[in-house]
């Protein structure tokens, strides 16, 4: 049976986690600006697709710690940008999540063996990197990972939706029962800011 403090911390994992997540989806009515279009000249061919979410952004982040808590709330800003000469795309965040200061990092880059996005994570909170793969399919990414905390497994994923120029929602969820229930841990709403 899993205690209440394992639920707490695997809640805490996959919250900054999935906080990585936010942004890799797009609309696909998105005009070309030049601002854009000069976004699409520093990522690779791969990455492209994702280069609506290179920029500043901030926002409102819900959290529990467990499937039948109650979601608190924060506030977190995030730089996302290309880094090394566009092959991966970095994301920085720090704001308040599940009541405390929180920071930390995360890259993402393209498998071409596997045609995959993947990222890796690590933050302030549980010093853990993570791992998660995915893709991009009818304007959403979709990304998916497991871990392991004192011998309990757990699955997470996380959904990018409702992308514009300017905004975007994010949902994550775990399953601590091999993905036969699912249960919201986070929900985000971005904007840009710059």
């Amino acid at each position: 049976m899993l205690g209440f403090k394992n639920i707490t911390f695997l809640s805490a994992i996959f919250c900054v986690v999935a906080i990585a997540a936010v942004g890799f989806a797009r609309d696909s009515k998105t005009s070309d600006t030049s601002d854009s279009i000069e976004k699409r000249n520093v990522l690779s061919a791969e990455l492209v697709e994702l280069s609506f979410m290179l920029g500043q952004w901030s926002g409102t982040v819900e959290s529990r710690r467990s499937p039948i808590g109650d979601f608190t709330s924060g506030k977190i800003d995030m730089t996302v940008r290309p880094i090394l000469d566009g092959s991966e795309i970095e994301t920085r965040y720090s704001g308040v999540v599940m009541n405390g200061t929180r920071w930390g990092f995360g890259r993402l880059s393209y498998n071409p063996r596997n045609k995959t996005f993947q990222r890796s994570w690590t933050d302030s909170l549980t010093s853990i990197t993570l791992v998660s793969v995915g893709s991009f399919a009818d304007n959403q990414l979709a990304m998916n990972g497991s871990g392991s905390f004192f011998g309990l497994k757990y699955l997470f994923r996380e959904v990018t939706t409702n992308v514009s120029d300017t905004s975007m929602t994010w949902r994550g969820e775990i399953s601590l029962n091999d993905g036969e229930s699912w249960f919201v841990m986070l929900k985000g709403w971005f904007l840009r800011v710059g």
